[in-house]
């Protein structure tokens, strides 16, 4: 079998290029559509060592994870959890907006650190006020 990024998944959800004689040839013609589609994730699946290929969280039954496509072209690009298949959905593949996204956390990240150094500095800064005061009275 070719590699599974060769399946094109098109917008009549059948698979259609020239791998599919291969895959026809080793499975038949007879399969159902979701019996191809579980060959191809079952595939898949060994090839990402039956992990997420975004989050490496390992999938459990391979059934319930999401054949993931490029929706301009239809090429497979892999497999991936309900919670990474729904976030790109929702970026809508834009590689602009991932990038964003990840700008916008590793900022936040950063300032996150500069207000729990600042939270410790407070504290440290009450500490020394109260056993100042304690002393001088």
């Amino acid at each position: 079998m070719k590699h599974a990024s060769h399946f094109i998944w098109g917008p009549s959800k059948s698979f259609h290029n020239s791998c599919l004689e291969c895959f026809y040839s080793q499975h038949g013609q007879n399969n159902s559509i979701n019996d191809k589609i579980l060959l191809i994730k079952k595939y898949l699946a060994k090839q990402q060592y039956y992990k997420c290929a975004i989050c490496k969280m390992e999938f459990i039954e391979i059934n319930k994870s999401h054949l993931d496509h490029d929706h301009n072209t239809g090429k497979i690009r892999g497999l991936l959890c309900f919670h990474c298949n729904t976030g790109l959905g929702y970026f809508k593949d834009n590689i602009d907006s991932l990038q964003n996204a990840i700008l916008y956390i590793t900022y936040n990240n950063e300032i996150r650190e500069d207000i729990l150094k600042i939270n410790e500095l407070n504290k440290l800064r009450i500490k020394i006020r109260k056993k100042y005061v304690r002393v001088g009275q």
